[in-house]
């Protein structure tokens, strides 16, 4: 409005801290006539870090790990994450230097591809990414829409295609809420069903853990195997402009939420791990989780619906 716009202007620049800009409300102002400051949620950013890293593949890493042992898939995801995270400390580098010279509050992967190799990098890099999160959208709609249309009645779930059905829900929350905080309100939400599903299902399978079974196998040969399964199921570089948006350009906060928001999947996946291989023998045959399920009755699958759903539904918000 013409009042605010008077009131920025009229307002002496103040420190800012490590912000390359400050987010203001352009539509409102205080008390005291002056201009709002919408404080960025940094609490937002590690959540969205940690949902977009939490996938429903956290439910199918034991059968990958389980050849190879607890102690060397356990180094495995250690260095995983190391080099992922420093990866997406380093995009957040190139995002802050491209916001910086451009002068926009914003930023994408193209366009930090286009300034850093060049508009054949640019077109390589964008057709790179537009394969691979195809994909992922292709996943998360197939196997999403499967889950929910389990949770609805059947009259409801007969009456369009699942994959349509968890578009139209979850798609058209994207779309209406975009940019608001009611859509951060929802990410968080379901971040939060995540945990509490995810604290439920290790309290069902920790009855059946025997410690001892970590340590039967230590294929050291095979860990190789599974170093592309460790890098995939901790991906969040996607989302690292937008953090990086988010937090204002304020390279410490960015670097607390990209290195915690990580971490906090790291944790999970740690545990889920040794949690599974210890609840199942070695040598079983087929998905050690498919095994704990069947003798873990109707709580266990509940759990395992509750988790898969809304670790999906965060990574496709």
């Amino acid at each position: 409005s013409r009042a605010v716009l008077s009131a920025i202007l009229a307002q002496p620049a103040g420190e800012t801290g490590g912000r390359l800009y400050s987010t203001l409300d352009a539509n409102a102002l205080d008390g005291r006539g002056e201009v709002v400051y919408k404080e960025p949620s940094l609490v937002g950013a590690v959540v969205l870090v940690a949902g977009t890293t939490v996938g429903a593949g956290i439910l199918a890493l034991p059968a990958v790990t389980q050849p190879v042992g607890f102690v060397p898939s356990t180094i495995g995801l250690l260095l995983a994450w190391v080099y992922m995270a420093t990866t997406g400390l380093l995009i957040a580098e190139v995002a802050l230097a491209d916001m910086a010279s451009s002068g926009k509050v914003a930023t994408s992967l193209q366009s930090m591809a286009a300034r850093t190799i060049g508009p054949v990098g640019a077109a390589v890099s964008s057709l790179s990414f537009i394969v691979v999160h195809f994909g992922l959208i292709v996943a998360y709609i197939s196997r999403g829409g499967q889950l929910l249309a389990s949770l609805l009645p059947a009259a409801v779930a007969a009456s369009a295609p699942a994959p349509a059905l968890f578009t139209a829900v979850f798609g058209g929350l994207v779309f209406f809420t975009k940019g608001s905080d009611a859509l951060e309100a929802a990410n968080n939400a379901f971040a939060l069903v995540v945990l509490v599903s995810f604290a439920a299902l290790v309290g069902l399978a920790l009855p059946s853990a025997e410690p001892a079974r970590l340590f039967d196998i230590a294929d050291w040969g095979k860990i190789v195997d599974i170093v592309p399964t460790l890098l995939l199921s901790l991906v969040f570089h996607n989302v690292v402009p937008t953090v990086c948006a988010q937090l204002e350009g304020d390279r410490q906060k960015i670097t607390v939420a990209i290195t915690l928001g990580s971490f906090l999947p790291l944790l999970m996946f740690l545990v889920w791990n040794g949690v599974i291989l210890a609840a199942v023998a070695p040598g079983t045959g087929g998905d050690p989780l498919d095994a704990l399920r069947v003798s873990g009755g109707a709580a266990l699958s509940v759990g395992v619906l509750a988790f898969s759903l809304s670790a999906i539904v965060t990574s496709f918000i």
